[in-house]
């Protein structure tokens, strides 16, 4: 029985098709939990980072082992390379910023920040604390 070059190629077309369908949902559903896994890690790692900052910021009470955590809270927020932190005084004055993508680089010989770059480290202050927690 002879067939016909066009069915084998159709029947080939289908199989390819279904093949490539296969192998993009198995890369989607590997992709989507690599995903999750990687933002529960995430989340798990800013909670941890909050929680040693707002321990530092706290005043030491001195009935605590707060006062003896102070290095290994520090470490913490020093590893810090990814989260964007503003740390502000009282009055809400910016008093130190890491990891933003500033507009202007920063001088490294001052340690005050360019009117730009405070300007936009205000903005964004101001979206942090407009937010919803």
């Amino acid at each position: 029985m002879v067939r016909n070059i066009y069915d084998i190629r159709r029947r080939g077309v289908i199989g390819f098709l279904l093949l490539s369908v296969v192998v993009v949902s198995v890369f989607l559903f590997y992709s989507d939990s690599l995903v999750k896994d990687l933002s529960q890690q995430e989340r798990e790692r800013m909670q941890i980072w909050a929680d040693a900052t707002r321990e530092l910021v706290n005043p030491v009470n001195p009935d605590s082992q707060s006062g003896s955590n102070v290095d290994f809270l520090l470490s913490i927020i020093e590893r810090n390379r990814t989260i964007p932190v503003l740390l502000t005084d009282e009055t809400g004055e910016i008093i130190m910023q890491r990891n933003f993508s500033l507009p202007e680089p920063p001088d490294s010989l001052s340690l005050s920040l360019s009117d730009v770059n405070r300007s936009f480290l205000d903005k964004k202050l101001d979206e942090l604390r407009n937010s919803p927690t």
